[in-house]
């Protein structure tokens, strides 16, 4: 019995600590400034949003600093379609901004949670349970998320990005402050439908990596031989 609780406790220990890996994967992408520009630079949005490339950069970093709770302000003086204005967002956008930045902001706590949770259960496991019952444990989380893995690439494959991107907004949002306008609203022109699947393709690979990483290194750790018994 104790064997089997050892090894529950790892494989959940160590799925926590892969969605943490997932989790911080993601965030090395889209809260990257200079993955927006180079997307930018890749479907020439430039003419179309009515800012000068120099000029969308600061406004990239803006909202990156914001996204990551490093700046409370998307304000910056620029030039939009040949008008001066203090900022490029108005008030809608800036709303909606609010809103994704709350979503970020539970993405980092429940990274947080998920990194500590798991080294909590797998130090646990090192602690009280033998290697075996440990190396049950990885062999449970491996099966649990290859399983998941599939059927996630499953219902995937059968989405369209469009349909999937509406979805998560309806989902995720309780206001219509996401549905924004070309004609008054440069966030859209800024963020045209192709960004987003340039970034969740680089969100994808990334996350898979930091999954993969903390994976191995959780199952590394809790490989580890326990204290042999002295003999007397």
């Amino acid at each position: 019995m104790k064997n089997a609780a050892v090894a529950i406790a790892c494989a959940l220990g160590l799925i926590a600590l892969t969605c943490a890996g997932l989790l911080t994967g993601l965030e090395t992408v889209f809260l990257d400034a200079n993955r927006y520009t180079a997307l930018m630079d890749e479907l020439d949005v430039y003419p179309d949003v009515g800012l000068s490339r120099e000029e969308q950069v600061l406004v990239n970093g803006d909202l990156a600093a914001y996204l990551a709770g490093r700046s409370d302000s998307l304000d910056r003086r620029v030039t939009l379609r040949g008008e001066a204005v203090e900022s490029p967002f108005n008030d809608r956008e800036k709303r909606h901004m609010a809103d994704v930045r709350r979503l970020f902001r539970w993405g980092l706590n429940a990274r947080a949670l998920c990194a500590a949770a798991g080294l909590a259960l797998m130090a646990a496991g090192l602690l009280f349970g033998k290697r075996r019952a440990r190396r049950w444990g990885v062999l449970l989380a491996l099966g649990l998320m290859t399983a998941a893995a599939v059927a996630v690439i499953a219902a995937l494959r059968r989405a369209d990005f469009n349909a999937l991107f509406i979805r998560f907004h309806e989902l995720v949002f309780t206001n219509d402050l996401w549905l924004l306008d070309p004609a008054t609203d440069a966030m859209i022109r800024m963020l045209p439908e192709p960004f987003f699947e340039g970034m969740a393709a680089q969100g994808g690979v990334a996350a898979i990596l930091g999954a993969l990483a903390a994976f191995l290194g959780g199952a590394l750790l809790l490989n580890i031989p326990g204290r042999r018994k002295k003999n007397p």
